[in-house]
């Protein structure tokens, strides 16, 4: 079936859609999710998100190329899946103050502890606020 098949389906609220839609990109949206978030049960859910996104997103769009329409849906909704596993499992992304060389520095919980191990590492692409000196 052709892209522009598919997206009249929608168009039309046709529940068929959806299995179309699957029947064509299943395996590219789940290998998709999977470089993402490399887990089955999350990659799978994230494919499921993206049909219903699409369904949702269709009346008012009506996209040329159907893979590249879905990607975007998919990338976006795999990558708040990842923030969110990743939230869970550092700590709630709660914020900790490390003391270090006479200033103060506010690091994310993950980057203290979960990934670096090192309670003063900082990384490069974050921005520290140290107090301003007087005078």
């Amino acid at each position: 079936m052709e892209d522009c098949e598919i997206v009249a389906m929608y168009w039309a609220r046709n529940p068929d859609a959806i299995a179309a839609t699957q029947e064509k990109y299943g395996i590219f949206c789940y290998q998709l999710a999977w470089r993402v978030l490399s887990q089955g049960e999350d990659a799978q859910e994230c494919v499921n998100d993206t049909y219903l996104a699409a369904w949702n997103a269709m009346p008012p769009h009506r996209p040329q190329v159907l893979s590249m329409f879905l990607a975007k849906l998919l990338r976006r909704i795999a990558i708040n899946r990842l923030k969110h596993n990743l939230t869970q499992k550092q700590g709630g992304g709660a914020v900790h103050r490390v003391v270090g060389a006479g200033a103060v520095f506010y690091v994310l919980h993950e980057q203290i502890c979960g990934l670096h191990g090192n309670p003063s590492f900082v990384p490069p692409h974050y921005t520290i606020f140290r107090p301003k000196r007087k005078g």
